[in-house]
């Protein structure tokens, strides 16, 4: 059965992309500081 969306339903739909888009921004940045830390323990081992 449909029905129309109420403001509620709205409100949690954006509230919901927004955790989602601020999910992904965290994954981006743990993949950035995973990739530096991983440059760095290259480096160091490098110089052994």
């Amino acid at each position: 059965m449909l029905r129309s969306a109420t403001q509620p339903d709205l409100d949690k739909d954006v509230h919901l992309r927004k955790v989602e888009a601020g999910r992904k921004e965290i994954q981006d940045e743990i993949e950035k500081i995973s990739s530096a830390a991983y440059r760095v323990k290259w480096r160091i081992q490098q110089r052994r």
